[in-house]
């Protein structure tokens, strides 16, 4: 490069490390020096990345060279890497003559090393649980139950994936179902607004809504397992009377666990009913023995 134009990018680096602060290293590359190796004419804030006037190309400097000017293109905002660690955001841009010819590079490698720190710590303060696989974004507060409304029935249109024209009958009871799981009808003349967007009546609706809750009504009950567990007839003889007593005991099972500790009930409530028995056994037994005597 020219002396003139050297001078140019020279104030053009100071410039922009004034601008951009400390943190951020610019560095200009005369490419026309016949010493290549010692290709730093202009530097500022060099201690970032530990270079100094006349210090030599980095490997995107050769491989420009490398590869002509045909083939070489500006890369902006990608990350490199100091020796000591940092981490840089750098942009390549290479100066041209009025030829085309690559005749120099303006580096501009920034430090946001801290920032990527700054970064993590902000994340784990704003990170979130999410019960769904899909990233939803963050939730929309709404101004009003017209402004809620309407957001429900577009959460509802992105879960069925298509408009309302092309719905089958199934893809409206489950855009129903969507809207009524989210409380959406809970909302004064939700109802009429749902009829008017699937182009369907209000007793279609409410037979939708009939099928959904005849669904749930039978999901529910096929959860609930009832087993009649213990049954028995036991016989007791007791003051030379004779009492039948009659047990059925009902039992709903939810879960493996309920009908674990069910048994052990069972188990219990029978070791007791024996001891029972042979209370009354030995009782009348003992009974007998003092009459005799």
């Amino acid at each position: 490069m020219d002396k003139n134009t050297i001078d140019f990018y020279t104030r053009l680096a100071h410039g922009l490390a004034a601008q951009f602060g400390s943190n951020c290293e610019i560095v200009v590359h005369d490419l026309e020096s016949n010493d290549v190796e010692h290709s730093i004419v202009a530097i500022e804030n060099g201690y970032i990345s530990g270079r100094q006037l006349g210090d030599g190309p980095s490997h995107i400097v050769l491989e420009s060279l490398q590869n002509g000017e045909k083939h070489t293109e500006d890369k902006l905002a990608y990350l490199t890497k100091t020796k000591d660690g940092k981490i840089l955001k750098s942009s390549t841009i290479y100066i041209r003559n009025p030829k085309g010819k690559i005749t120099g590079i303006l580096s501009i490698n920034y430090d946001i090393t801290i920032l990527l720190a700054a970064q993590t710590h902000i994340q784990s303060l704003t990170a979130t649980a999410s019960n769904d696989s899909e990233d939803s974004g963050p939730e929309t507060v709404s101004m009003n139950v017209t402004d809620l409304l309407d957001e429900l029935i577009d959460q509802a249109f992105k879960r069925i994936g298509k408009p309302a024209a092309v719905m089958t009958k199934d893809d409206k009871v489950q855009f129903i179902r969507l809207l009524n799981d989210a409380g959406a009808f809970l909302i004064t003349k939700s109802g009429q607004r749902v009829c008017q967007i699937l182009c369907i009546s209000k007793f279609t609706l409410y037979s939708y809504l009939n099928e959904i809750k005849a669904e749930e009504e039978a999901s529910d009950s096929s959860k609930t397992k009832v087993y009649t567990l213990y049954t028995q007839e036991c016989t007791l003889s007791q003051y030379n009377n004779v009492h039948s007593y009659h047990t059925k005991v009902y039992i709903l099972i939810t879960s493996d666990y309920q009908l674990v500790m069910s048994l052990f009930f069972l188990i219990n409530l029978y070791f007791v009913k024996i001891q029972i028995c042979l209370y009354d056994v030995f009782r009348s037994v003992f009974s007998a023995i003092n009459t005799v005597t």
